[in-house]
């Protein structure tokens, strides 16, 4: 009989590295989101500015997502099937989540509650979170679980998949192409994009286009892996790279060049991966990579309930923020075996029904 906890790991060997950076990302993500509540003795805390670069850690995730679902789904794409998987697999937290906070809201308001993250309550953006549609423009803020823009924006990218796979039919090069093509007309189009955001920071308001260019790109650098594969020292290329990007953050350096190195990163970290079965310390922290998921969708509801709870019964703000910290990784952990996995398999086994067509 089988008694423990079951053991994290990678779900393939061929992305060790990959699963390594999609963990560090997640990490990066609850950073920039939990850095207004640590305080200092020089100030009241961090600016909403300070560490704005951490925002390219999503843009990883959708180059990552590009170059994994372009490996497991090139040559053997049943249309229907996998959008059934995906959804299987990205559905159960989403609207778990949403439940969590549109009934928060809900009876918060009821009560007569201030509840501390009340302005995400707002019942008009219900119909684009459930559609998936909560990174197309339809609201004009955040609301209810605001990271989940990103997973409207990654359906929207599947939807369109087999036509990306035709462009990448046509040439190899040709997604990553039009990546960097979208990336100069976004640029270029920022006087017109909503709340005079730059694109890289482009969330419920659009961020759609933001997917696009880097799941593009993901594409073309699976289609290259072979002559990836062959670049010298990948390994400490890629550790040269990511402290760059960290010098980056805390210098906060311009956007050119923190989209140069996400997307090097991407490139160099998969070329490690292809280049042979040597590891390095990097991939030790792959089997988190299966984390990655609950720790970026459920970080914003421990620190919704854990902050203003713990700040209550007495501990510091910064203590506060950080024990949240902390609990995110066990939670993501429970998550993901007890609740995604099991949903996920669930979800696989129903069998949908054809639509009839009156003739």
């Amino acid at each position: 009989m089988r008694t423990g906890f079951p053991r994290l790991k990678s779900e393939s060997d061929r992305f060790l590295r990959l699963d390594s950076l999609r963990f560090l990302a997640a990490v990066m993500v609850v950073v920039y989101h939990f850095r207004n509540q640590w305080t200092f003795a020089s100030g009241p805390g961090w600016k909403m500015t300070q560490f704005g670069n951490m925002t390219f850690a999503v843009d990883l995730f959708f180059i990552i997502s590009g170059i994994v679902i372009t490996f497991v789904y090139e040559d053997r794409l049943d249309y229907r099937a996998f959008l059934k998987r995906r959804f299987a697999r990205l559905a159960p937290l989403h609207y778990a989540t949403f439940l969590f906070y549109f009934l928060a809201g809900f009876l918060a308001l009821r009560a007569g509650y201030d509840f501390w993250e009340i302005r995400k309550y707002q019942p008009e953006c219900a119909l684009p979170q459930l559609l998936f549609l909560n990174a197309h423009g339809l609201c004009n803020s955040h609301s209810f679980n605001h990271v989940s823009w990103s997973i409207g924006a990654e359906m929207t990218v599947y939807l369109l998949f087999p036509l990306l796979l035709r462009m990448m039919g046509v040439h190899r090069a040709l997604p990553g192409l039009v990546a960097l093509a979208c990336i100069a007309v976004l640029g270029m189009a920022e006087p017109w994009l909503p709340g005079d955001l730059p694109w890289h920071k482009l969330s419920y308001d659009l961020g759609v286009v933001r997917a696009i260019p880097g799941f593009l790109f993901g594409m073309s650098l699976w289609a290259y892996r072979h002559e990836l594969g062959r670049l010298p020292f990948a390994d400490a290329v890629l550790v040269a790279l990511m402290l760059l990007f960290a010098g980056g953050v805390l210098a906060q350096a311009g956007r050119g060049a923190m989209v140069a190195l996400t997307y090097a990163i991407a490139a160099v970290a998969l070329a490690a991966d292809q280049g042979g079965k040597s590891r390095s310390l990097l991939t030790l922290v792959a089997p988190l990579g299966t984390l990655t998921y609950g720790i970026y969708m459920l970080h914003p509801l421990v620190r919704t309930v854990g902050f203003p709870v713990l700040t209550s019964a007495g501990y510091s703000g910064n203590a506060a923020i950080t024990i949240c910290g902390l609990l995110v990784l066990p939670l993501a952990y429970i998550s993901y075996f007890w609740f995604e996995n099991p949903a996920r398999r669930w979800l696989s086994r129903v069998r949908l029904r054809p639509i009839a067509v009156a003739a």
